[in-house]
């Protein structure tokens, strides 16, 4: 155990998935007639979606923040990553995997929001275009990985362009990072971690 790291620090409770349908939903609401029905089914809507598209988010920023601990901290004593899923799977299901159809979703929800919204409330959606950084940061970060089909040991954790500063980090910093992640999980409000953005100096 002394020498093994875990692949998930604890975001998989937090993980859910948007429905398919989420996008159809928005359409459906702007085919209704009247102007203050598609309002307020949107608002209603809107209220939904942005917290989950936030959640996942979340996740997918302390995804890139734990790889980016587990590459430098031990960096010079490099450490078996267990706990990988992925590598668990049946070849066939492992080989199939793709998270950038889930990351083009979201991309897309949150577009749709953006659009429909500027367009019948005559303001920005409640998500703007904050999340976008994080989202191209993710899908750089699962391709450098072959989307973590064979992520085994700290030293084969290849790091998106937005987190090249961790390199300037020395332990202690490192370590305070792994300490406020920790802090988020225990406090089930895992939304904070965008607080936290590319932990940057």
């Amino acid at each position: 155990m002394q020498n093994k790291v875990p692949f998930d620090p604890g975001y998989h409770e937090f993980s859910i998935k948007i429905p398919a349908e989420a996008g159809d939903i928005i359409d459906e609401i702007a085919r209704l007639k009247k102007s203050h029905q598609r309002k307020f089914e949107f608002q209603k809507f809107e209220m939904q979606l942005v917290p989950a598209i936030k959640q996942c988010a979340a996740i997918y920023l302390g995804c890139i923040l734990w790889g980016s601990y587990l590459f430098h901290r031990y960096k010079s004593g490099p450490k078996e990553i267990e706990g990988n899923v992925i590598m668990e799977l049946p070849l066939e299901q492992r080989n199939s995997i793709d998270y950038s159809l889930e990351i083009n979703f979201i991309a897309g929800l949150i577009e749709k929001l953006n659009k429909t919204s500027t367009y019948h409330l005559r303001r920005p959606s409640r998500i703007g275009n904050s999340l976008t950084p994080i989202l191209g940061a993710y899908r750089e970060f699962c391709e450098l990985n072959n989307h973590f089909k064979a992520i085994n040991r700290t030293d084969r954790i290849k790091l998106p362009a937005a987190v090249d500063h961790f390199k300037d980090y020395d332990e202690q910093k490192l370590e305070a990072l792994k300490v406020k992640i920790e802090e988020i999980l225990a406090s089930k409000k895992i939304e904070k971690l965008l607080e936290v953005g590319f932990y940057l100096p």
